[in-house]
């Protein structure tokens, strides 16, 4: 599943030149590449993501670049960082804030996304359950036939939601104890802000990124009030690779409308 520096790392490559390498030292505050020729400062303020070893999968603001030690420096990680360490970086050009605002600003547009809900489970013969916090808008109700994955869920349709709580009907309440229901709902797209926040995994990476681009493009456009004009035609490039995108990975197919429930007549 993607995360937010997946996704942010994804944005980045779409927005500005994104380099790789590995490193050849490092420390909790700094990895260094002696293979790196960039200028004095040109990476200070970007971002750094960090691919293998101990921390995969995050990624830090780069508070310097040292163009004689070849060391970027960021804020600490938990431990250090070792030689052949795989890393992404960018310059400040669209910085590591701007990105995650961007990356939420797309997800938000997107609209309600198909969420789903497995804490709920049996208990033989009880007609009604509570709704976990957040679900509402119930569109399918599922039961778990296995105790283990992949659970081979059967859906239910003789149930009615009432005020924040599920009903099952006379005589088509479960019969079974600690089985698993799973719960299909519209919901908002939770905002993400921590490297490993999850990406709803209906909403495909293209139509993502493509959505996000829209958004930094408006934001570094409103920056250079307008006198940067080749960004008029990054915009328009991006807005058209965002609707190619959604039409060839739409998120609609994928939400389920709402189960008709069956009455016992």
């Amino acid at each position: 599943m993607t995360t937010l520096a997946g996704a942010i790392l994804d944005l980045s490559e779409v927005l500005q030149d994104t380099v790789t390498g590995a490193a050849t030292a490092g420390e909790a505050t700094t990895l260094t590449d002696s293979h790196r020729s960039e200028g004095s400062g040109y990476f200070t303020n970007g971002t750094i993501w960090f691919l293998s070893g101990t921390y995969a999968g995050s990624s830090r603001q780069i508070t310097a670049w040292d163009a004689t030690l070849k060391k970027f420096t960021f804020d600490a990680l938990a431990g250090a960082i070792v030689a052949d360490v795989l890393y992404a970086a960018a310059p400040k050009d669209y910085p590591r804030w701007r990105m995650i605002r961007a990356i939420n600003q797309a997800l938000e547009e997107l609209g309600d996304l198909p969420e789903y809900d497995v804490s709920l489970v049996t208990v033989a013969n009880q007609e009604a359950y509570d709704l976990p916090a957040g679900v509402r808008n119930v569109l399918r109700v599922e039961e778990a036939t296995a105790t283990a994955a992949p659970y081979e869920y059967m859906t239910r349709k003789c149930w009615h939601e009432i005020d924040g709580t599920i009903y099952f009907e006379m005589g088509r309440w479960p019969t079974s104890t600690d089985m698993i229901i799973r719960l299909t709902y519209r919901g908002d797209h939770a905002e993400l802000s921590a490297d490993t926040g999850e990406v709803n995994a209906n909403v495909h990476d293209e139509v993502l990124k493509y959505h996000a681009a829209v958004y930094a493009l408006r934001w570094k456009r409103n920056r250079t009030e307008g006198e940067d004009k080749h960004l008029d035609g990054e915009l328009a490039m991006a807005v058209g690779q965002a609707a190619t995108a959604l039409a060839r990975h739409p998120i609609e197919p994928v939400i389920p409308r709402r189960d008709v429930p069956l009455s016992n007549w």
